[in-house]
């Protein structure tokens, strides 16, 4: 009798491993990514939430990516502006894994494959792409009553865009706190 219970609670801890490595489940703010032996194609995104069945994990590995939106922030960058005088800003960033383009999930995992592998690049483009189109206007343009920081913002992000557009990335909207440098440091 204890040698039949041995066995039954052996053979339910072994069914109970095995469901284990065949199973993955994707939350609802997930895509996952089925890479068949490292493989994996626009076919390879789970977009349903729940429940799926992958083959053992040293056949499938599955990655989940998160869809939510995602927040980058930049040091305190300081610039020379159109008419020559300084400015100091910190820019930030909200962005996601492009799940609107069909092939966006796989093109961020061939890029980057997992969220934090992607924070230091994004940081990097978002930096390069504020001072650039920051130091094409005067000072007077950027702060003041008929600022147009907005219009500055929105053309930070389409630059960044373009140039991870390519790598799943999606910008939403990009946002920054500006003031004029002086001897002080911060």
């Amino acid at each position: 009798m204890n040698k039949t219970i041995a066995v039954g609670v052996g053979l339910l801890v072994l069914i109970m491993l095995v469901l284990f490595s065949t199973t993955y489940t994707v939350k609802y703010n997930q895509v996952a990514i089925k890479a068949t032996f490292g493989q994996a194609d626009e076919g390879s995104v789970i977009r349903d939430p729940g429940l799926h069945f992958r083959l053992p994990i040293f056949i499938d590995k599955v990655t989940t990516l998160d869809t939510r939106l995602q927040l980058v922030e930049t040091d305190h960058v300081e610039f020379a502006t159109k008419d020559g005088l300084q400015l100091v800003v910190r820019a930030f960033m909200l962005w996601q894994v492009d799940v609107e383009a069909e092939d966006g999930p796989i093109a961020f995992f061939r890029s980057y494959e997992k969220l934090s592998d992607a924070a230091s690049p994004i940081e990097f483009q978002l930096r390069t792409a504020a001072t650039s189109v920051l130091s094409r206007y005067r000072f007077d343009e950027l702060l003041g009553a008929d600022s147009v920081l907005a219009q500055a913002e929105e053309e930070i992000r389409a630059d960044v865009a373009q140039s991870l557009g390519d790598k799943g990335i999606s910008p939403r909207t990009v946002g920054m706190v500006a003031k004029a440098a002086s001897s002080r440091t911060w």
